[in-house]
């Protein structure tokens, strides 16, 4: 298994970078250890992303087979 930074907002931003764009991400974030630093690495402004520790949030489980066919899972956790 592995743990990827997904998210829309941050590869949308990357793209425009690319592309000579100066993108502004708005976000709430639970955990942003690890993607605080690759975003700053890329050069994506981290000024409008707050991050809310204790929030509740379920993690999606994407499975994907050898002809690319996704069932993705989500699971949410109990109040």
């Amino acid at each position: 298994m592995l743990r990827e930074f997904g998210g829309c907002a941050c590869n949308i931003a990357y793209n425009l970078i690319c592309s000579v764009a100066e993108p502004l991400i708005m976000a709430t974030v639970v955990d942003f250890s690890g993607l605080r630093t690759t975003s700053g690495k890329n050069g994506l402004s981290q000024a409008h992303i707050r991050p809310i520790p204790a929030a509740i949030r379920g993690p999606a489980f994407i499975t994907t087979d050898l002809d690319d066919n996704q069932i993705t899972a989500f699971r949410f956790p109990a109040r």
